[in-house]
């Protein structure tokens, strides 16, 4: 009793510390919260379900944090603290929850393996992102919620697993967006992004929908050798740069109707194994069909 009580009035001043103290202080939270979340993890004396609780209770609080407002959490800290400094704690939470949704070594198949958070829920939705944001090689367990964020750098997250469903609706990325080779067992939300940078969804297997309804891409688009076993939707788009998406395999219905390509799109050597619509839309530049297999219809 005593030392879980220690460990809540450690979390306690770490909240307080996270969400009212200078940088130092919060950068020092963020460690804190992270050790005490582990060592609870770790705590075998506790029913798992007391300890996933205390785990899942430090995420939510380190989510919050990234999604509370800019302004907000810079009122909190000295006066005149920039977005540079907020950056530094962005990074600080990303990187920790990074390093525990990834394990070190891969598997036989190159896949993504379970790390010591993966089993957890973690919502960043609405989240204003000033720093990098890379979660290349994780594997999420849940739902994961990145709907609604906006991405002032890099975001990646290639080599991923995403067991549950992949929440990423209406997001902006201004800059690189990398998701290749990545994994979607659920369905996977991507309707009306807007993606200022280049946008690379390369040798990505999608078990069920993909939903990219809506989306404008400002620079090059890739799809290559993705693998959609289920209905994919990507109609009323608008793609500025060139679209690729050579080699892919669409066994479900495909809807790439009612779309505007500025650029050259290719989907060279694709074998439609449903339905595919492409009707109502704007073909501005080339466009390549050549070596592909229609056997739905549409």
């Amino acid at each position: 009793m005593t030392l879980g009580r220690g460990r809540e009035a450690r979390r306690d001043a770490a909240y307080a510390a996270l969400m009212g103290g200078d940088l130092a202080g919060r950068l020092g939270a963020v460690y804190a919260l992270v050790e005490l979340a582990d060592e609870w993890l770790g705590e075998v004396s506790l029913p798992v379900g007391v300890r996933r609780g205390h785990v899942q209770g430090v995420i939510d609080r380190l989510c919050a944090y990234l999604r509370s407002p800019l302004s907000t959490a810079a009122d909190n800290g000295p006066a005149g603290e920039s977005s540079g400094a907020q950056g530094r704690i962005q990074r600080a939470i990303v990187e920790e929850i990074h390093r525990r949704v990834q394990h070190p070594v891969a598997s036989a198949e190159g896949a993504s393996l379970a790390g010591a958070w993966s089993g957890f829920a973690f919502n960043f939705s609405g989240a204003v992102f000033v720093c990098t944001v890379n979660f290349t090689g994780s594997r999420w367990e849940h739902e994961v919620d990145f709907s609604d964020c906006i991405f002032m750098r890099d975001a990646l997250f290639s080599c991923s697993t995403f067991a549950g469903t992949a929440n990423f609706a209406h997001s902006s990325y201004r800059a690189l967006a990398d998701f290749s080779e990545s994994l979607y067992q659920d369905a996977a939300y991507f309707g009306g992004c807007t993606w200022g940078g280049a946008a690379n969804f390369s040798g990505c297997t999608f078990r069920a929908g993909a939903y990219f309804l809506g989306c404008r891409y400002g620079a090059d688009t890739v799809f290559t050798d993705c693998f959609f076993a289920s209905t994919v939707v990507m109609m009323y788009s608008a793609y500025r740069g060139a679209f690729t998406a050579t080699g892919c395999t669409f066994a479900g219905d495909a809807d790439l109707s009612s779309s505007a390509y500025y650029g050259p799109a290719s989907l060279r050597g694709c074998v439609f194994l449903a339905d595919a619509w492409f009707g109502g839309g704007s073909w501005g530049d080339r466009t390549v069909f050549s070596g592909s297999v229609f056997e739905g219809g549409g």
